[in-house]
């Protein structure tokens, strides 16, 4: 890709985000987007920003972001209530029985 001068062509942080993406990958670091935009575009974006605009060009493509990655769900009264139901209409044992077949499937 040849050098681009930004303020000629009106490129946007955004896009030039996005390029720096396409060339460079979605596992590259900031500090490496940076570095290329520098390079590409003769534009000095700070790491922080470019990150704000990764996060915002994942959502928009439907990539995942990663953010609630790790958390386990916490249970809700829902649950306890279907737990419940499931007792009530299949008995203790059965609904034991289940949760040890669950436990094969994780």
């Amino acid at each position: 890709m040849a050098k681009v001068k930004a303020a000629e062509e009106k490129i946007s942080q955004k896009k030039m985000v996005w390029a720096a993406l396409e060339t460079k990958g979605w596992d590259a670091k900031n500090t490496e987007l940076r570095d290329y935009i520098r390079e590409q575009f003769d534009t000095e974006l700070a790491p922080n920003l470019i990150s704000n605009y990764k996060s915002i060009i994942k959502r928009e493509s439907g990539k995942p972001t990663g953010g609630k990655r790790g958390r386990k769900a916490t249970p809700q009264f829902s649950d306890l209530k279907t737990i419940c139901g499931l007792v009530n209409r299949l008995g203790v044992d059965k609904v034991r029985q289940l949760v040890e077949m669950a436990g094969v499937f994780t």
